[in-house]
C-alpha cells in the first residue's frame, strides 16, 4: 500500500510540473512578438523574421530553409521601442510616400508585425521608402541586417 502512494504522489507531481512547463511556454507565446520584413520584385524575394532570439532570413517564396542571424539584445529593445510609437490599428491605410515600386525600378516592401498571434501588417511601399509612421522602424530593421 505504501509503495502504491509513493507512486501516486510521483504521478501527481509529475503531472503538475508538465502543467507548470506548458503554462510557461503558452505565456511565452502569448508575449512573442515578431516583425516580418518583406523585401521583393520580379525575380528577386527576401523575408526577414525579427524575434528576440534572432533572424530568420527566408530568401525563396513558401521555402523552409533559412539563414539566421544573431540579435544583439539592444537592437531588439530598440525595435520594441520604435513600436511603441506606431498605431497598428491604422498600419494598413498608411499611404506610402511613393511609388516607384510599380516601375520596377525598386523592390516592393511590405512590413507585418506579429504579437500575440495578431497580425497587423502595413500597405505595401518601396523598400527604402516607407511611410512615415513606420520609418524609423523599418530603417532600423534593415540596418540591423546589412552586412556592410
Amino acid at each position: 500500500m505504501r509503495s502504491i502512494l509513493i507512486l501516486f504522489c510521483f504521478a501527481l507531481m509529475s503531472t503538475d510540473c508538465d502543467s507548470k512547463k506548458s503554462l510557461a511556454a503558452k505565456q511565452q507565446k502569448e508575449n512573442s512578438i515578431i516583425f516580418i520584413y518583406k523585401q521583393y520584385t520580379r525575380g528577386f524575394y527576401r523575408e526577414y523574421h525579427f524575434q528576440e532570439n534572432g533572424i530568420k532570413i527566408y530568401s525563396k517564396y513558401g521555402a523552409d530553409d533559412f539563414e539566421e542571424m544573431d540579435i544583439i539584445p539592444i537592437q531588439w529593445t530598440v525595435s520594441l521601442n520604435l513600436l511603441n510609437d506606431i498605431d497598428l490599428v491604422t498600419i494598413n491605410q498608411l499611404e506610402p510616400p511613393s511609388s516607384l515600386r510599380h516601375t520596377d525600378r525598386v523592390h516592393h516592401a511590405e512590413l507585418s508585425i506579429v504579437i500575440n498571434g495578431n497580425t497587423f501588417r502595413s500597405s505595401n511601399f518601396d523598400h527604402q521608402n516607407p511611410p512615415k509612421a513606420i520609418k524609423l522602424l523599418v530603417d532600423h530593421l534593415v540596418q540591423m541586417v546589412r552586412k556592410d
